[in-house]
């Protein structure tokens, strides 16, 4: 007669391929379930592997770097499991969330010497009646001014540039546990300093990492041939070290590196706060700048010369490790001109999205004898150094269908000259390399598959007014493809709109579509959405709506902290002519920060 079985008396071998076998919340709920399970699995590398794969922790944004590799040790998925365990926890029960706002008084940054007391660090909700009363920004320093903000796990900065002195100004918080005040440098405080003499021509040419401050900025100053500034030498990128900045700008080892062109200058954009992608993109010790670039001669006597747009790949390992005392110069390692960009039209960078090392550029594309200019996309991995230059693929009209133009003959069938419609696809980059995704006016989905080969879908076809393409929205996350679109009478009465959000797998198969306008109402508002933390966030100026990501269902609705508005707000009624450089009352900005989420709303109004 044979005893009764036993799962205890499983060897290990089996036991794993039992709960191997599982889905991961079942193979957690097991284990927990029995203490000497628990006991021969707790220590068990495979048995947290498979629980943090099954949740979908082993993406970049969970793992960070190496996250392919096998050297993780059984410690590192056991603190993953439990920071996506609180995070998951916090996100689905809370329903008041501690945040430390900065509030900050641009109307007098830069021309007042305590900077300290043009700022505020406040702690909500604790010290909601402790709110400053900072004004709405003056309309004349909207006009002239170019905000700049990014932040890492280590600090936030902002800084401002103006297209009058092409001075700028920087002010530095320390966001490492809580946050608060640094420094600040501007002309008034450290008048002797380089950085307040760089200029900064748009936002998308500063990037924070770690406790490095990366700008593409020369000194600048009026053009005597052109409404726009010229370069005053060919500097082109300088990093600083955040942690020794001080107020008066005058640390040594404040600035810590710089590239130099040899033979150019920097092509300064002909058209303020042109927007585009960003110019800077790092992972690792590896930095990508896309380089805008032209002789000399143009601003000076040759006004016909073109100019070009340059990859040029950086090894910051040097930088990143420091010591040297001196200013280092950049360690190029290799470059690549793009083709066919006219940087002296609109559009000319267009945008960028990135996922780890992968990332995904568009830009425009004329080539010799065209009529027209169209887009192009192009894909670089940033995943070893040696590899960077053999990791770029162009796509442009030659190996992908059905891409727009942006101007052209109006006799072309989809061009009309009246039309107020986005035409520049929009973009997304996956885990994968060359694996993107673009989206253009109509919806219709084009996703790259990595081979060459593109799957064409529509998440959810409708009929869309043209001015509201302008807020269509497009992500991959995990092996996803989120959208988010505004639709006219669609599933409603005559009359209304429908914004939808809606996820499809990689085959196109539309897995859900939820309306947003059931719980965020504000019809004046633009939305802004954001997938993290394995759920899909939708925001609002004052709330975000948390959706599960297998389902839609709503999980949670996290309210921000209440703000109260000091002016009046300036409203045109017309998009054409706003004051603000977004023409929708909302956030700039919703992301993960490490394990915190960062909210950042208009710094040019009070919203």
């Amino acid at each position: 007669m044979y005893p009764p079985a036993n799962i205890l008396n499983i060897p290990l071998e089996v036991l794993e391929i039992i709960f191997l076998a599982l889905d991961s919340k079942s193979s957690i709920s097991l284990v927990t379930t029995c203490r000497d399970i628990h006991s021969k699995l707790v220590e068990n590398l495979n048995f947290w592997r498979h629980v943090c794969v099954g949740l979908g922790l082993d993406t970049f944004e969970w793992c960070g770097d190496g996250i392919r590799t096998s050297g993780r040790q059984v410690e590192f998925w056991q603190s993953l499991y439990q920071k996506w365990r609180v995070s998951e926890n916090a996100l689905l029960t809370r329903k008041v969330f501690e945040a430390d706002r900065i509030h900050v008084d641009i109307n007098s940054l830069g021309w007042q010497g305590n900077v300290k007391t043009l700022q505020r660090v406040v702690k909500l909700p604790k010290e909601q009646k402790q709110v400053p009363d900072f004004k709405t920004l003056r309309r004349k320093l909207i006009s002239e001014s170019i905000f700049s903000y990014a932040t890492s796990e280590l600090y936030f900065v902002l800084m401002i540039s103006s297209s009058k002195s092409y001075l700028s100004h920087l002010t530095v918080w320390n966001v490492h546990n809580s946050i608060s005040y640094s420094y600040s440098i501007n002309h008034q405080t450290s008048p002797d300093s380089d950085l307040v003499n760089l200029w900064l021509a748009c936002s998308e040419d500063l990037l924070v990492h770690k406790n490095f401050l990366i700008l593409m900025a020369t000194k600048a100053e009026p053009s005597n041939f052109f409404n726009e500034a010229r370069p005053c030498n060919s500097d082109l990128i300088h990093i600083y070290d955040l942690r020794n900045g001080t107020d008066d700008g005058g640390d040594s080892n404040f600035l810590v590196a710089k590239y130099t062109l040899k033979s150019a200058v920097r092509f300064l954009p002909p058209i303020l706060k042109d927007g585009g992608g960003s110019k800077l993109l790092v992972w690792g010790n590896l930095l990508l700048a896309v380089c805008p670039e032209i002789s000399e001669n143009y601003y000076k006597y040759e006004p016909d010369a073109e100019p070009e747009l340059i990859l040029r790949f950086f090894d910051l390992s040097p930088v990143l490790v420091g010591g040297s005392g001196d200013v280092q110069q950049l360690q190029l390692l290799a470059e690549h001109k793009l083709t066919g960009v006219r940087l002296k039209q609109p559009y000319s960078y267009i945008a960028c999205d990135q996922k780890g090392p992968n990332i995904v550029m568009s830009f425009s594309k004329q080539d010799q004898g065209e009529q027209f200019i169209s887009q192009q996309f192009v894909t670089v991995s940033l995943k070893c150094k040696d590899t960077v230059l053999s990791s770029i693929f162009t796509y442009n009209t030659t190996n992908m269908a059905r891409i727009p133009r942006l101007f052209g003959e109006v006799s072309w069938p989809s061009l009309d000259i009246n039309a107020r419609r986005r035409e520049e696809c929009l973009i997304a980059a996956s885990e994968k390399h060359n694996v993107f995704a673009v989206m253009d006016a109509s919806g219709l989905v084009q996703l790259a598959n990595g081979q060459g080969g593109f799957t064409q879908f529509f998440p959810v076809y409708g009929i869309s007014d043209d001015f509201d393409t302008f807020y269509d929205e497009l992500h991959i996350y995990g092996e996803k493809v989120v959208t988010m679109k505004i639709f006219q009478n669609r599933e409603m009465s005559v009359g209304f709109k429908n914004n939808i959000l809606a996820v499809s797998n990689f085959s196109g198969e539309l897995m859900w579509k939820m309306k947003t306008n059931t719980v965020l109402q504000n019809t004046g508002e633009r939305l802004y959405l954001s997938p993290m933390f394995n759920h899909l966030f939708v925001s609002d100026a004052k709330k975000a709506v948390v959706y599960d990501l297998g389902s839609g269902q709503i999980k949670n609705i996290v309210h921000y902290p209440k703000y109260k508005r000091q002016s009046k707000e300036l409203d045109s009624q017309d998009p054409d002519t706003s004051a603000y450089a977004q023409t929708g009352v909302s956030i700039w900005e919703l992301s993960r920060v490490g394990d915190r989420l960062v909210v950042v709303h208009d710094v040019e109004r009070v919203n």
